[in-house]
């Protein structure tokens, strides 16, 4: 039996095509502006969970809660600094 070419194995042609330039991870984040700086810390998967939830039920993101959390803690426990002034 003697197989035609069109039906051999082996490798196919293919026409070259162009892959775009991976973008790279730093610039597929959005940054809201240039005053944040990135946190990352480590809570219970369970309270991670009810925060979301919880965020999602009220229509807030999670990071403004987390901000709004350590403005209020940091005005209990330093007073007299104002907006990061010392």
């Amino acid at each position: 039996m003697s197989l035609s070419k069109s039906s051999a194995l082996g490798p196919r042609s293919r026409p070259a095509t162009t892959v775009p330039a991976a973008q790279s991870v730093e610039s597929s984040f959005a940054h809201p502006d240039d005053d944040r700086t990135k946190m990352t810390t480590w809570i219970a998967s369970t309270v991670h969970r009810r925060f979301k939830a919880t965020a999602a039920a009220e229509g807030v993101k999670m990071r403004d809660v987390v901000e709004e959390l350590v403005e209020e803690w940091i005005e209990r426990h330093q007073p007299d600094t104002r907006d990061g002034a010392r």
